[in-house]
């Protein structure tokens, strides 16, 4: 258990190093390449620009650059993912699925860290990345597009696992002793995300 978590914080400080060196080749070519972008392909090429807006909602939402808020929307963001990745991992627990899928948020958390040390250093975001009808973005926006598209593929995935269970379990049952299960269900895996593997086992095995 320990192995694996070290492996899933190794990750993390993977990716945000991975993000420094992409941002620091970018701006050793800025002027070069801000001037004259490099064509990837038809839709992609790569040119730096500074995001002075905060971030892709602000500059939709028209909100103007506050640090400060952006420090405390990223630090709250970074709770709310580590929150997600227990409770993810806890329901991976209780079916028994595979739980490669927490890699993938290892990819959201770092994303999250290295917009935080961003703001923190007190500089715009660097975007380099140009899709065209998309935008500009950088890495860190990638890590984010892969936390996202692997928890829909694992939502998935768990719920071809939830449905046969929740049917077993509240078979002969009405309407409102169903969804008194369901929330039952649902406060059981809540409380299993702030619980140690010796207590969460045991909570599991109760409703097993």
């Amino acid at each position: 258990m320990k192995l694996l978590k070290n492996r899933h914080v190794l990750l993390i400080c993977l990716l945000c190093l991975t993000a420094g060196l992409a941002e620091r080749l970018m701006l050793l070519h800025y002027e070069e390449w801000s001037a004259e972008p490099v064509i990837l392909s038809r839709f992609m090429c790569i040119h730096p620009v500074y995001n002075e807006k905060g971030s892709w909602i602000y500059g939709r939402m028209g909100l103007d650059y506050d640090r400060f808020r952006l420090m405390a929307e990223h630090g709250f963001s970074i709770l709310i993912e580590c929150w997600l990745f227990r409770f993810v991992e806890a329901v991976c627990r209780f079916f028994n699925l595979r739980r490669g899928v927490l890699y993938t948020l290892d990819c959201g958390i770092a994303a999250l860290i290295y917009r935080l040390i961003t703001r923190i250093r007190g500089v715009f975001t660097l975007d380099y990345l140009y899709i065209r009808g998309r935008g500009t973005f950088d890495l860190p926006d990638g890590y984010i597009g892969i936390a996202a598209a692997g928890l829909i593929i694992w939502l998935i995935y768990m719920l071809t696992a939830y449905y046969p269970f929740k049917k077993k379990k509240v078979k002969g049952m009405t309407f409102w002793p169903k969804l008194l299960w369901e929330f039952r269900f649902t406060g059981m895996i809540l409380k299993a995300t702030v619980m140690n593997a010796e207590k969460r086992k045991e909570l599991f095995e109760s409703w097993q």
